[in-house]
């Protein structure tokens, strides 16, 4: 077996076509959803999977950020919520994403500041945030496809002013 150094790795790279690439893209996220799966079905990560009809509200803004929700299928409307009955869509997520992510910042006072419903039927995984984040070391691609989701969100806000991001 050779080992390549990183200049011929940098041509192979560069030598891909876009296609190769949207590939190997398409392979780290299914590699990505398996990684997720496997983790969620470790019991003692302690995730409940669930399904939930059109409408159904997963959390309000003003409530406690205790849990993280993986999307298995369906997808899920995310509303930034005023003055009653005033409510601006953020985003429209679907299978393979993450919701609930102000539960990462833990805390007793943490809320979700967000309102989650169901826009179709979905299949969710909801995951305690402690458990998940104690399970994370030992997931390193869940860790990674997080990071990413978090920072495709961030890069959007940065360049869009949140506007369709």
């Amino acid at each position: 077996m050779t080992e390549t150094t990183s200049l011929e790795a940098w041509t192979i790279v560069r030598k891909a076509t876009r296609k190769d690439l949207e590939l190997l893209d398409d392979l780290m996220g299914a590699l990505a959803i398996a990684s997720v799966r496997q983790m969620l079905s470790d019991v003692s990560l302690g995730a409940r999977q669930y399904q939930a009809a059109a409408g159904t509200a997963f959390y309000e803004a003003d409530m406690p950020a205790r849990v993280l929700f993986f999307i298995h299928d369906g997808y899920v409307r995310i509303y930034q919520v005023g003055q009653k009955p005033c409510a601006r869509l953020v985003e429209i997520l679907g299978p393979g994403d993450w919701f609930g992510i102000p539960a990462l910042t833990g805390g007793e006072y943490s809320q979700y500041g967000t309102r989650a419903v169901a826009m179709t039927a979905v299949t969710v995984f909801e995951v305690p945030v402690d458990r998940f984040l104690a399970a994370v070391p030992n997931h390193p691609v869940v860790a990674r496809e997080l990071l990413s989701q978090l920072s495709s969100k961030l890069q959007c806000l940065w360049t869009r002013g949140n506007a369709g991001c």
